[in-house]
């Protein structure tokens, strides 16, 4: 299954329309250079116009040169990352980053083939930054069912502290529900915002681990996450109902 079309000249347009219909809108603050984004990981045609407008700002960093990428897979245990050296997609080829495995201790990163996790989460952003960032290599992980998030918090930290050219991107829709409530979309944002997590109902939201690891990160470099915009999809009529969200941090 694939999130966006397979047609390369087609997909490249589409990113680019979906960029260029935002890009007077950005919430983020003049003068500083973005690190990281939280973005939707679904359907083009529901999802990328909110993609864009985190990708709007973060292409204005020019440092950027290294990208990871988190993804979830409920399916799974712990912390994860693929063993392949090159990820393929519509628009070409994405070298994995071996250096940035080798710059901290990944004794909590299981290695797994590609195959044996879902990488849509992973493959739904490289189209953007294929379009919108040049960068030279990527670093996917995939989280799966744990409560242990602070070690690679901590890793993330480390990263960004050492290395000015790596960004981030957490690819996660925030919630999934059989029945829209708008206090879903106004408690997630506002506790996100003011890094006020214990207020979430863990059962609200399937991807509780990747909300926590995105804000306690955001919170330890001092980056306060920046709201850009927040579409439902019941809006679509599409069932179960999921929350479209994108942050800067």
């Amino acid at each position: 299954m694939s999130f966006y079309p397979n047609n390369p000249q087609f997909l490249h347009e589409m990113v680019i329309d979906s960029i260029l219909s935002i890009q007077n809108y950005r919430n983020y603050p003049e003068g500083k250079n973005p690190r990281i984004i939280f973005c939707p990981s679904d359907y083009y045609i529901y999802s990328s116009g909110i993609m864009a407008t985190a990708y709007n700002i973060l292409l204005k960093n020019k440092k950027l040169k290294k990208i990871i990428i988190i993804g979830y897979d409920q399916n799974i245990d712990g912390f994860n990352y693929i063993q392949e050296n090159k990820l393929y997609n519509t628009l070409g080829v994405f070298p994995v980053d071996n250096e940035l495995k080798n710059k901290s201790n990944l004794d909590f990163l299981n290695l797994r083939k590609k195959e044996e996790i879902n990488m849509e989460n992973i493959d739904s952003q490289l189209p953007f930054i294929k379009t919108t960032i040049k960068f030279e290599t990527i670093f996917p992980i995939i989280i799966g069912k744990t409560n242990k998030y602070i070690k690679l918090v901590n890793f993330l930290k480390n990263i960004l502290e050492n290395d000015e050219t790596v960004g981030i991107i957490f690819s996660s829709n925030l919630y999934e529900s059989d029945k829209y409530n708008k206090n879903i979309d106004i408690n997630l944002t506002n506790s996100i915002i003011n890094f006020d997590l214990k207020n979430i109902n863990k059962s609200m939201s399937k991807y509780y681990t990747i909300i926590k690891i995105y804000s306690n990160l955001s919170k330890k470099m001092g980056m306060k996450p920046f709201l850009q915009l927040n579409l439902n999809s019941s809006n679509f009529g599409i069932k179960p109902v999921k929350g479209y969200f994108s942050f800067v941090s």
